[in-house]
């Protein structure tokens, strides 16, 4: 019982050191994630993509820097998005 207490106690303090890092673990999957929701980055995607919408409510360009609103994949290069129509912030 002891050793129980003990395994308990060293999971809360890992998870209290987590959130002070702002690192939070997914309630979906109980992946960690960095982004300060409930819901990692890859849990969200997965859930627009099941509702017919874009896995990403915004995507860039690697190269450029570029953002073109919601999209199911960024740009590594700035050829890759020729024609593609960059939004403004």
């Amino acid at each position: 019982m002891n050793r129980a207490l003990e395994r308990l106690a060293e999971a809360q303090r890992e998870s209290d050191a987590e959130l002070a890092r702002g690192i939070i673990r997914c309630h979906e999957c109980g992946e960690l994630d960095a982004s300060k929701s409930r819901t990692c980055q890859g849990c969200r995607a997965d859930y627009r993509a099941s509702e017919g919408l874009p896995r990403y409510e915004a995507v860039f360009c690697s190269d450029c820097g570029g953002g073109f609103g919601p999209g199911d994949h960024g740009f590594s290069h700035c050829g890759s998005h020729l024609g593609a129509q960059e939004v403004e912030d």
